[in-house]
């Protein structure tokens, strides 16, 4: 498996921590840039979801083409970004939770190790 992530995206996530809750969750932290053109660090909690979930969202165009759906389901922490908006002022910490949601929701022991065992499988 490989991350849609070059290794300097996978440097900017933060405390990436696995959780053995549930189907299983992710906490990390990453900078986010604000309305304001501030960079804020941000605690983010993904959940894998059920494998009829994963399929209806991925079936009507993929996960990266139903954006909107994949935020609303996988993305549990902040509220916020849930939606689309969140992420208005900053496309790359978009790219680089989409990645996640992806990767996790297929090989999610491969993030038991935080980042660092992460980076082999990188796209660079």
């Amino acid at each position: 498996m490989k991350l849609n992530l070059t290794k300097d995206q996978l440097e900017k996530i933060k405390e990436m921590e696995f959780k053995r809750e549930g189907m299983g969750a992710l906490e990390f932290k990453l900078n986010v840039t604000d309305a304001e053109w501030e960079d804020r660090e941000v605690l983010f909690r993904i959940e894998r979801v059920s494998p009829q979930t994963y399929l209806m969202i991925a079936e009507k165009d993929g996960l990266t083409k139903s954006i909107p759906q994949t935020l609303q389901n996988f993305v549990a922490m902040p509220m916020e970004a849930k939606k689309l908006d969140f992420f208005t002022y900053d496309n790359e910490a978009l790219n680089i939770i989409g990645a996640i949601i992806n990767g996790f929701q297929s090989s999610p022991l491969l993030f038991g190790r935080g980042t660092g065992g992460l980076t082999e499988f990188t796209k660079d």
